[in-house]
């Protein structure tokens, strides 16, 4: 008759030893369910140790991509310890896999992420077999997703080396090329919104205060209050446009704003929203 592995007892090692289902399943096959031994063999084959051992790690390095499905888009980043791992096949592999998974599902939370199946694992189990195989401690760390209704459009832009990706929604057609010159421009220029007028209040009266901290410690105070706060505003707004997609320089033509050059492409076209994603932040 077949050994059966106690279910619990399953349950109870993989929460204790954070390796996968599958490991936890054979260390308690081998050793006749008993729980103690089963840790143990876990411990001297090291696969335990080094899971354990990692869980802790800071990860600086790692890919990020877009992936889109329809009229859903997710960006997503799995991060790692070093490059070395970043640049792994094996981890390259899960990592398109998985991104291709999420945007088939249309999901936004990594709960429910990693629950999905993967290759007869859920993801989680994967994440943490890749753990111990790649010796790293590897994170599904960033989720961001976007959607759009049927009448708007997406333009994405992955940088080859998969350290920042980016996505820009339209509110009407244009080319392709020039949708994704758009969001390859967020990746090279940051913007933090879209133009002035979707600066919320606090940041705005953040700015502000950072920028009258800095100019009354240079402005001659003999300055006329007028003359002072013509300075602050100006200061001010060349700080704030700096941020904004639409008054940076495009990267495509530096000799023209973002808003001229899309202006001159189709004059009734909108950016409704943008998404960045880098390694590293």
């Amino acid at each position: 008759m077949e050994k059966k592995v106690d279910i619990k007892l399953l349950k109870k090692l993989r929460n204790k030893s954070l390796v996968s289902f599958s490991l936890c399943k054979e260390a308690l096959f081998v050793n006749n369910n008993n729980f103690d031994k089963a840790f143990e063999w876990l411990r001297m084959k090291g696969i335990a140790d080094k899971a354990e051992g990692k869980k802790d790690q800071k990860n600086n390095e790692g890919i990020c991509a877009t992936f889109i499905q329809e009229n859903f888009a997710v960006l997503l980043k799995l991060s790692c310890k070093t490059d070395f791992v970043a640049r792994n096949e094996i981890f390259r592999k899960f990592f398109f896999k998985l991104g291709e998974l999420v945007a088939k599902h249309q999901l936004i939370d990594k709960p429910k992420i990693e629950k999905l199946s993967f290759d007869s694992q859920t993801v989680k189990e994967k994440i943490l077999e890749l753990t111990t195989q790649m010796g790293e401690k590897i994170d599904l760390e960033k989720i961001t997703t976007l959607t759009k209704n049927n009448n708007h459009y997406f333009g994405f832009y992955n940088h080859n080396d998969y350290k920042s990706c980016s996505l820009v929604v339209l509110d009407q057609k244009i080319d392709f090329e020039l949708r994704e010159d758009l969001a390859m421009h967020i990746v090279a220029m940051k913007p933090s919104f879209i133009d002035l007028e979707s600066i919320d209040t606090d940041f705005y009266n953040q700015e502000k205060n950072i920028i009258i901290n800095q100019v009354k410690k240079k402005i001659d105070k003999d300055k006329s209050l007028d003359l002072q706060e013509k300075i602050i505003q100006g200061k001010l707004n060349k700080r704030l446009k700096s941020l904004c997609i639409l008054e940076q320089k495009f990267v495509k033509s530096p000799s023209e704003t973002t808003r001229k050059y899309l202006y001159n492409k189709n004059k009734d076209v909108k950016i409704i929203g943008m998404s960045l994603l880098t390694v590293g932040n």
